[in-house]
């Protein structure tokens, strides 16, 4: 029987959460993504605004994962990194020399985007589900960043509701870690080997999320589309994805 849960009225920390949520998406539109990257009031608004919605993942799981509140999250931090790879894709289908300053500002902008994002996400995952979290590891030798949240969060282990509701809401962490991941793997100018080391870190991460929700089949499709970029045997295995992540879907 599917679980259900009664939302009513926007709970303390959901409200908290939103209204820091539009001070930092006004922010972003007014001033733009370099605000967010290079300067303290830019900073505290995105550090308000993910923190407000990580506490409220923490302590109301449940409730928000039917509210959403982990797309949201997720909504947030891709808003600016998608504006930016725009920005850079364009200016790479007209570069015919060697790298202009405004591309390589870019670049600096996304990776900043990327390394801060991936910190945070790390964080909350090993907050929600450590074993995921050890799963995956981190992607830089420096500590992730803090989280909002109680001292301890629950694992879980598969059982109860809220048990459930934590491991869909990591899978999603997972998905998140590895998709920053495979955006800074594409970079331009990425050294072989860092490339390498990136692609399979984040195919490690969509492998934990599939293992926490075998039913959902986007962690599948994301591994068909990380394969997908290699050769033949890579293909072959990414089709093998796509074809998991349609038959999760239609159950």
């Amino acid at each position: 029987m599917e679980r259900t849960v009664e939302l009513g009225p926007p709970l303390p920390a959901e409200q908290l959460a939103r209204a820091a949520d539009r001070s930092y998406t006004v922010l972003l539109q007014e001033r733009g993504v370099a605000a967010i990257v290079d300067t303290p009031d830019g900073r505290e608004a995105l550090a308000a605004a993910r923190d407000g919605w990580a506490a409220f993942l923490i302590d109301h799981a449940e409730l928000a994962l039917d509210r959403g509140a982990h797309t949201r999250l997720w909504a947030m931090h891709h808003a600016a990194i998608d504006e930016v790879q725009r920005d850079l894709r364009r200016d790479l289908r007209a570069a015919n020399a060697p790298p202009t300053p405004e591309l390589l500002e870019r670049r600096r902008v996304l990776l900043a985007l990327l390394i801060d994002a991936g910190r945070f996400f790390e964080a909350l995952l090993a907050r929600l589900h450590p074993a995921a979290a050890a799963a995956v590891g981190t992607c830089r030798h420096h500590a992730a960043a803090p989280v909002a949240g109680p001292p301890q969060a629950a694992a879980p282990s598969g059982g109860s509701s809220g048990n459930g509701a934590l491991a869909a809401l990591a899978s999603s962490v997972c998905v998140a870690c590895g998709d920053l991941r495979r955006y800074e793997s594409a970079l331009p100018g990425q050294e072989v080997e860092q490339r390498q080391r990136l692609v399979a870190s984040s195919r490690r991460c969509y492998l934990s999320a599939s293992y926490l929700t075998p039913a959902d089949g986007r962690p599948h499709n994301c591994l068909g589309a990380l394969l997908a970029q290699g050769g033949f045997e890579d293909s072959v295995r990414a089709a093998r994805h796509y074809a998991l992540a349609m038959g999760a879907g239609s159950e």
